[in-house]
């Protein structure tokens, strides 16, 4: 055993002799000796876009590679852009790896009609922002200097990619309802895409993945968008193509009016997931989202699934909509098979306009979620069918009325009856819930829902902020526990200190 073991340490010692990890570090201009062993000597940016930089060598850029950006790299020499290209994929275990220094930051007028960053048909690529990487265009417009259609970085596909810790900003600055123009932040297709701790601001879409493959497995999360038409998007339109598993959780959506356009071209959404002409979605977990901030007149939804996704949880999502504001789609539209909705909150902005909820499809759950403030609280398609219990347990604030196909109820005794909603749903002239939707003393979202912990989803048995529920005994309706527990109280403390 032990000549095995040393045996086994000796092979191990070879390969990582054969496959030794490599850096190098660029800057804009080469520095000092020139040789990328540092900030100091860096290499010229140049280095990464010549192929013959690229391969197995000792000085090439190959699997398991890290090339470090460092100080402010542009590459747009004032007529023509030099984008970075990848010239080549890592494998699994040695991914190439672009990695952003402190301070670092590729910051170009407009990133033209390509790409800043290009990566399609690669493999096994991380992009890192390390503490504060930044992406930015300082220069494309309504009304700047530049009105460029593009995606800043762009790889369809890039199989087992990841993308981390950056900062998108700027990349398109819409500011006047006559411009119909939009350039996005990130796009990518592929299998094991990794999307997080990634913010984007000014974009026309900011985290896009196109499923192309029969397979796919994606994940996005901690991610924050503003200024955006569409924060996230997961999209397929064509027989063959599958997602087979999505986690979609932890995010931040804000503000969309500033794509608000005079000829409608911009279709706002906080999440849009769509499967069409014979795609297929499965297992897509939403969860632990919110989503806020003025979503503009040419707003669609703050969540909107559509086509062929099946077999799917929407959960502990926070919808608030300023006052004033609506959604005519609903500000949560989900259709499809055996979708369940579960400890939602969806605030409209006023009872006097708008819809909260629309849902369609076959083997529906929509349980134990708060909803308020909608002219239209509820509207289901035509023949809508759910799972046994599947509509109950269901807190209404302030509205006008529940639809079910063209027919509108204006009791929820009328509604109950209508569409087979249990006993235990309630409706209340007022929820009394804090600013972010959290239950407070006498609640009537207190106990009024349903113990949903033989799922057995980790996610789900806590609260938004991982405040576990109750095992055994009634949960509260909505997202939030209603008794401050360590994550709450937490949190609270944060927010009287003044912490972001």
């Amino acid at each position: 055993m032990i000549r095995f073991c040393v045996s086994a340490c000796w092979v191990a010692l070879a390969l990582a002799a054969l496959c030794p990890a490599k850096d190098f570090y660029l800057a804009q201009n080469v520095g000092g000796r020139g040789d990328g062993g540092d900030c100091t000597n860096a290499l010229p940016y140049s280095f990464f876009n010549n192929a013959a930089n690229w391969g197995s060598g000792s000085a090439q850029i190959g699997p398991g590679t890290t090339v470090h950006l460092c100080g402010v790299i542009t590459t747009f020499n004032g007529a023509t852009y030099d984008y970075l290209v990848f010239r080549g994929s890592g494998s699994s275990g040695q991914p190439i790896t672009l990695k952003w220094e402190p301070g670092a930051k590729i910051s170009v007028p407009s990133c033209g009609s390509g790409s800043c960053i290009l990566f399609s048909g690669k493999s096994y690529l991380v992009l890192d922002g390390g503490s504060n990487g930044v992406v930015e265009e300082t220069d494309n417009g309504s009304s700047l200097g530049h009105h460029d259609r593009h995606t800043a970085l762009y790889g369809r596909p890039c199989n087992h990619c990841e993308f981390k810790n950056l900062i998108l900003r700027n990349i398109y600055v819409h500011t006047l309802a006559s411009d119909d123009i939009g350039a996005d932040g990130l796009t990518v297709s592929g299998p094991g895409i990794s999307m997080h701790h990634m913010s984007c601001t000014h974009a026309s879409g900011c985290f896009t993945i196109s499923v192309s493959g029969a397979d796919d497995s994606v994940e996005m999360y901690n991610l924050e968008s503003d200024n955006t038409n569409h924060c996230m998007t997961i999209a397929a339109n064509g027989a063959g193509y599958v997602l087979a598993s999505a986690r979609i959780h932890d995010n931040s959506c804000h503000d969309f009016a500033n794509w608000d356009s005079s000829s409608n071209a911009f279709h706002h959404d906080g999440i849009h997931i769509y499967a069409l002409n014979g795609a297929s979605f499965r297992d897509v977990w939403v969860y632990n989202n919110v989503f806020s901030g003025d979503p503009g007149v040419n707003a669609t939804s703050f969540v909107y699934v559509t086509g062929g996704v099946a077999d799917s949880f929407f959960f502990n999502n926070v919808m608030l909509t300023p006052a004033g504001k609506y959604f005519n789609n609903g500000a949560f539209c989900a259709g499809g098979e055996q979708i369940s909705i579960y400890n939602n909150l969806i605030l409209g902005g006023t009872a006097a306009s708008g819809l909260c909820l629309a849902a369609s499809g076959t083997g529906i759950a929509v349980r134990n979620n708060v909803v308020g403030q909608c002219s239209g609280l509820v509207a289901l398609a035509a023949g809508t069918t759910f799972v046994e219990r599947g509509l109950d347990h269901n807190l209404y604030g302030a509205g006008q009325n529940w639809k079910t196909g063209d027919t509108f109820y204006y009791t929820l005794e009328q509604w109950k009856a209508a569409s087979g909603e249990g006993a235990h749903s309630l409706l209340t002239a007022d929820l009394k819930l804090d600013e972010g939707g959290r239950p407070q003393p006498g609640s009537p979202a207190i106990g009024a829902g349903a113990n949903l912990s033989y799922y057995a989803i980790a996610a789900l048995n806590a609260d938004k902020l991982g405040d576990p529920r109750p095992s055994c005994s009634a949960w509260d309706a909505g997202p939030y526990n209603h008794f401050p527990g360590p994550m709450a109280a937490i949190e609270s403390w944060r927010r009287a200190a003044g912490a972001p």
